[in-house]
């Protein structure tokens, strides 16, 4: 059984990131170094639940002995609230919805109510979920860091951060808004590339063996 680059995804938007006066997350569309310390714990704890769920659920489909290969994006420091930027891609994407305000594509109010159900997690984290849940032992568990330093790299990671998100923001900000925010999505990326910055992420894999009960 395997899973590839999809357990990121959360089941929801963690409940509580709005409230009627003030957005919790404004000016950011997902976890990110300058999202405050609540934010990154209620996305935690979405991740915690919808992780232990599909572990539950695949444990009942194996027999004991039976394995399971997980791949998925990670990240690299185990401080949920370190001011690092750990995916560069979405914190571009949310550099872009803002130029998209400045320049009168969407309204502030719709990006502020707008958060994308992602969640990261460090292998320690993995680890910690696979314990307390109970169904599962690791077998095998190594990080990778994809290093996208090549000068056609930003049309390629845009192109992917395009076809993983294009659903979500056409449904809460409609089409007409795809191009110019790839478009500049892709020249953040390029600028930053030129500049040296960091423009790659980590993936985790994880090897499991069902338990015995």
């Amino acid at each position: 059984m395997t899973s590839f680059t999809s357990l990121q995804w959360l089941s929801q938007v963690p409940a509580g990131l709005l409230n009627k006066r003030e957005p919790i997350n404004k000016w950011n569309v997902y976890m990110s170094p300058a999202s405050p310390p609540s934010v990154a714990i209620r996305y935690f704890e979405q991740f915690q639940e919808d992780f232990n769920f599909f572990l539950r659920s695949r444990s009942q489909e194996l027999v004991v002995g039976g394995r399971m290969v997980i791949s998925m994006l990670g990240r690299r420091s185990h401080d949920i609230h370190k001011k690092i930027n750990e995916f560069p891609l979405f914190d571009a994407l949310s550099k872009s919805l803002s130029i998209s305000i400045s320049e009168k594509l969407v309204a502030e109010e719709k990006v502020d109510s707008f958060n994308f159900p992602l969640y990261t997690p460090s292998t320690q984290e993995l680890e910690d979920q696979v314990f307390r849940e109970g169904s599962f032992t690791i077998d095998y568990m190594k990080q990778y860091y994809h290093d996208w330093m090549f000068e056609d790299a930003p049309n390629m990671l845009s192109k992917t951060c395009r076809a993983a998100t294009e659903s979500l923001i056409i449904h809460h900000f409609g089409e007409e808004i795809i191009e110019p925010l790839f478009e500049t999505h892709t020249r953040i990326l390029y600028e930053r590339l030129v500049a040296g910055e960091d423009i790659g992420w980590c993936q985790i894999t994880v090897a499991l063996c069902k338990s015995a009960a």
